[in-house]
């Protein structure tokens, strides 16, 4: 449960499921673009990554040589550097707990990778416990080491796109070929550029605006509630439900927050 100024009632929907409100918002909004919206596959295909505390002694998994490249450059690109700044790590994802949010970092491999060789991207997210509340998307007791996954995060990204020629950026890897290169890459741009985006979004007031820069409207309002500036939640989600007419849920849902008519 929410405590503080947040913990009033009238800020969350009485009887709007989580199931309902996360249909319609991918149906309503649609899917953000690939670059931001990833498909998570790190905590099930990394079983064997789990530091040596998390990791069971009867578990056995049998990795090919380029996933047990993968691992080499988490180990060396990610895991002193983020360690350092208090992650905690279960399988290729790693997470910070802040008194607002959880910060999230991700690596992920493509499907199209084999035996040999395989291709991985780093996604980054930021999670709002209260803001999930306000969405009517359910709460996380203990949004810590085993908490939500990227594809939970309110704010997301991909690391190449926070670069000085934003792109959906891939690194391969290849057996018989040194990982270092890549490694070193990965290595600086989640110091220099993931973990800047990341700590910026720790401030709420931050995030919503990088939320209305990325026309996640819903997600803005949401923010505004928590700030307590209802006017200019009403204000976004009635130019959003003019936009969208047929945002029935979305609409119901502002209505049980008392935002719209």
């Amino acid at each position: 449960m929410l405590s503080g100024p947040w913990s009033s009632p009238t800020c969350l929907p009485a009887s709007f499921t989580l199931l309902e409100l996360q249909r319609v918002h991918e149906t309503v909004l649609g899917p953000c673009p690939p670059a931001r919206r990833p498909a998570p596959q790190g905590d099930e295909a990394a079983v064997d990554d789990v530091l040596p505390d998390d990791r069971s002694k009867d578990t056995k998994v049998t990795k090919t040589p380029a996933q047990t490249l993968l691992d080499a450059v988490i180990r060396s690109a990610l895991v002193p550097l983020l360690k350092a700044e208090r992650f905690r790590k279960t399988g290729h994802t790693f997470r910070q707990a802040t008194p607002r949010c959880v910060l999230v970092v991700n690596v992920q491999s493509s499907s199209g990778s084999n035996h040999d060789a395989l291709k991985f991207t780093v996604n980054l997210g930021a999670f709002y416990p209260e803001l999930n509340e306000v969405l009517g998307r359910g709460s996380w007791a203990d949004p810590g080491a085993t908490g939500p996954t990227e594809a939970h995060c309110h704010i997301r990204e991909r690391l190449g796109m926070l670069t000085s020629n934003p792109s959906d950026r891939w690194w391969e890897l290849r057996t018989g070929a040194s990982p270092q290169d890549a490694s070193n890459e990965v290595m600086e741009l989640v110091r220099d550029r993931g973990l800047p985006w990341l700590r910026s979004l720790v401030d709420v007031e931050s995030a919503r605006r990088h939320a209305e820069e990325r026309g996640q409207a819903v997600e803005a309002a949401a923010f505004f509630i928590l700030e307590g500036r209802r006017d200019e939640a009403r204000k976004l989600l009635a130019d959003f439900l003019v936009a969208r007419p047929n945002a029935t849920a979305i609409r119901a849902w502002a209505r049980q927050l008392g935002i719209v008519e």
